[in-house]
């Protein structure tokens, strides 16, 4: 349970651990850093982090 596939992730490393963007809009989460063995917040969005945006384009059009 990690959120190394949320498109919320501005960054991700290879270890899993990444920082969250919308930590400050989550009710559950606190720390911007996101480790790879905490639960994952009410906004997680699952995908590649590579493709994160390319859903938000496609509903776009």
């Amino acid at each position: 349970m990690n959120c190394h596939g949320c498109k919320w992730l501005d960054r991700y490393k290879m270890d899993g651990n990444g920082y969250c963007c919308m930590v400050v809009r989550s009710k559950t989460q606190s720390e911007k850093v996101r480790r790879p063995e905490m639960e994952r917040c009410e906004l997680y969005k699952p995908g590649e982090w590579k493709t994160r945006w390319e859903t938000e384009k496609e509903e776009q059009k």
